[in-house]
């Protein structure tokens, strides 16, 4: 697999670059992953999306992986130390005011019980499996979203 990535042998999902530039221009971006880090960091090289993602927790930084939420709880608070030391806001980011983009029905449900707001996609499951969410798009592009959440647009303009 990491030969693979290196190769550049995989490309980002439909809409996935565009919808990540155009959050990380306005807002500050993480990743709650279930891979190990290395894994994760050179698939995001290949897609050319790395420099997006300040914050990466992987597997290897909680006890307990997805489905809880303690990862997700992590990355909230790591996104709250970076805003904090460069802007000097002291308001720790609560669940609700992050957006967790989820394709695992198992997982969306767990980050909704702890009060994170979900865009589902669906790209390993059926749309139709990911009723969980807040919202749920087939894939992440531009129209698809703010379909979903109108309240995005000025992000995307």
């Amino acid at each position: 697999m990491m030969e693979n990535i290196r190769r550049e042998h995989y490309t980002a999902l439909p809409g996935v670059e565009a919808f990540v530039r155009a959050l990380w221009r306005h807002v500050p971006l993480a990743i709650c992953s279930g891979a190990l880090r290395e894994e994760f960091e050179a698939m995001l090289e290949g897609v050319s999306l790395r420099d997006c993602f300040p914050t990466i927790i992987a597997a290897e930084d909680v006890a307990v992986g997805k489905p809880d939420p303690s990862g997700y709880l992590l990355t909230a608070q790591r996104v709250s130390e970076k805003i904090a030391s460069t802007h000097g806001a002291d308001k720790p980011l609560k669940p609700a005011d992050c957006l967790i983009v989820e394709d695992a029905p198992t997982v969306i449900r767990s980050v909704r019980a702890v009060g994170f707001p979900v865009l589902a996609v669906a790209t390993s499951h059926q749309i139709e499996q990911l009723g969980d969410a807040n919202w749920a798009v087939r894939k992440l592009e531009q129209d698809q979203v703010l379909e979903q959440i109108p309240s995005l647009r000025s992000i995307f303009k």
